[in-house]
Parts: structure tokens; C-alpha cells; sequence
């Protein structure tokens, strides 16, 4: 099998580019990998891609970043029977991973040597993008908003600055019209506050959205908060936070979920959404599910983070 580490200098806090690859050549020896060092938005994804272009045999491609390079390399593996995603967690937030299990499990390259397993994992469609792990309508995409002038500060990392730009969120304008189709049917037809179409189990560093959802079994999971006062918002939050919502009875008369294999959202204008963190905006989102479209490598016998973190 062939490697190729694909690396985000700007990743996280500082530059790893060095270590990454001092651990690269104790594992597999110098020269016998390739490496790459990303050089601004969606460079990842078009390297990656031509590179994928030009070999046929396997390859396992190690995205060394976070959620955003993990998802522009993903996004060039999808259907690619010869292709391995692995992941690298060097980033401001490495929430796919969580799926699977700590970060810790993954800064050690040796499981490259054989102690792996392989998961054939689905993957978010979302309008002309894909979605590894989440995909955020309204007021999630707002705090994304407010994170990007935080994340970088001195002494705030990833889950901080997401915590302090949550609390900004709530004094912005909470609610938006959406009408919400599940699989066909209309789910949800009011002001809502944020919804979440979630194939992994976290974002945002610790919010654990989707407490039942699972990689591989071809669902998403939906979740919608309608309009609520910002008092309520604040008083629930953590509850939210802490993947509670679906058994708290307060949390229950604010909260909708179910499952789906697809969903159409649309607003009377257009929206605030994130893919894996990324920032976009949109009158219609359309999220569909690609099956087990996509080979991941992960560390063997891992347990999924599970009950809060």
C-alpha cells in the first residue's frame, strides 16, 4: 500500500508539519511515503484528487488537520474502491473522530503497522458538497460565524472559542422561517432556530448532536430546535450540549428529531449552513446519504465517545 499525508500547516494552534513527519519516517521509513503541504481553501481537495488520478494501486491518504482538511480529502476519496481516508487530528476541532474514539488513538501512526481495522463509512451529499461528519442550518452556522475571530486568540482553543461564540449567538437573531421535508413529508414548517443533519456524533468540540447516530448505517440524523425565548435557549443549552435533548421533558416540547435519508431545507431567504464547519449560505439545502461510500482506516478496537465529553 502507498501513503500519502496530506498535511494543513495552518491547522490548528501551530505549525505540526514537522513532528507529523518525524513520526512518518520512523513509522515507514524515509522516502517510503509521499507527503503534501496544503496552501489555502480546498487546496486539499484538488490535490488529493489529482493525485488519486494518477495511481491505481491502494493507497491510504492521512489528512493532517482538522475537520475542514479532514472533509476536502474525504471528499476526493468518495467511490473509490482503492482509496483509504485516515486521520491525523492536529486541528481546532476533530469531531468525525469521535465516531470512533479519542483523539489520542490517532496521533500514533503505528497502527499503520496492521493493528487497523477498515469501516466502509457514509457520507453527507449537501447541495453541491459533502458532509463527512455534520451539516448545521441557522443559528449553529451563526456561532461558526462569531468562532472564526476567536479560534486563533491567545489561550483559546477550539471547544472555548466555540463556547464563547455560542454565548454571542444567543444575543443575535435567533429564529428563521424553514420548511423542513423528510424523505418527501414535511416535518417542519415554522420559525426554527437551528437545524442539524448529523452522520457523525459530535460538533463544536463537545456538542453531542447525535447521541444514536452511527457512520455506516445509511441514515442521518435530523434534529430541529423551533423559536424559543433566549432565556429558554440559555437555560436548555447545556442540555443540548450534552446529548440529552431526546429524554428531558423541557428539552422535548422545543426539540424534533428522526431519521432520514434525505432532507430539504428552505428558507424564505437564504440560510446560514456549515459542512464540516465550512460556511456557506443558501435558500435550499438539500442533504441526501451516500452509502458506505467511503473506506476509513481507524486504530483496531476502539470505542465510540459516548454520554457527553
Amino acid at each position: 500500500m502507498k501513503y500519502l499525508f496530506i498535511i494543513n500547516p495552518a491547522a490548528g494552534k501551530k505549525d505540526t508539519s514537522e513532528a507529523i513527519l518525524e513520526q512518518a519516517n520512523i513509522v515507514f521509513g524515509s522516502g517510503n511515503y509521499d507527503y503534501y503541504l496544503t496552501k489555502g481553501k480546498l487546496d486539499a481537495y484538488h490535490y488529493t484528487k489529482e493525485y488519486i488520478e494518477k495511481v491505481e494501486d491502494k493507497v491510504a491518504i492521512i489528512a493532517c488537520g482538522g475537520d475542514g482538511t479532514l472533509n476536502e480529502v474525504g471528499s476526493a476519496c468518495i467511490s473509490k474502491d482503492n482509496v483509504y481516508l485516515a486521520c491525523f487530528p492536529v486541528g481546532s476541532g476533530n469531531d468525525y473522530i469521535k465516531a470512533f474514539g479519542n483523539r489520542e488513538n490517532f496521533i500514533d501512526l503505528s497502527y499503520f503497522k496492521g493493528n487497523y481495522d477498515i469501516k466502509k463509512v457514509d457520507v453527507l451529499e449537501v447541495n453541491d458538497r459533502y458532509a463527512l461528519n455534520v451539516c448545521n442550518i441557522g443559528f449553529d452556522a451563526v456561532v461558526v460565524r462569531y468562532m472564526e475571530k476567536f479560534r486563533r486568540w491567545p489561550l483559546i482553543g477550539g471547544k472555548m472559542a466555540y463556547h464563547l461564540a455560542v454565548f454571542l449567538g444567543i444575543f443575535s437573531r435567533l429564529s428563521k422561517p424553514m420548511l423542513i421535508m423528510k424523505d418527501g413529508k414535511e416535518f417542519f414548517n415554522n420559525k426554527a432556530i437551528l437545524a442539524v443533519c448529523a452522520n457523525g456524533n459530535y460538533y463544536g468540540g463537545s456538542y453531542y448532536v447525535g447521541p444514536d447516530a452511527l457512520v455506516d448505517d445509511g441514515l442521518l440524523d435530523l434534529v430541529v430546535a423551533k423559536k424559543v425565548t433566549r432565556f429558554t435557549l440559555a437555560r436548555l443549552i447545556k442540555r443540548y450540549q450534552k446529548g440529552i435533548f431526546k429524554k428531558d421533558k423541557a428539552c422535548q416540547k422545543i426539540f424534533s428529531f428522526d431519521t432520514a435519508k434525505e432532507v430539504v431545507i428552505e428558507g424564505k431567504k437564504d440560510l446560514w449552513y456549515t459542512v464540516d464547519g465550512e460556511l456557506l449560505k443558501a435558500n435550499k439545502i438539500k442533504v441526501g446519504v451516500l452509502e458506505r461510500a467511503l473506506n476509513f482506516i481507524y486504530p483496531k478496537g476502539l470505542r465510540r465517545i459516548k454520554n457527553g465529553i
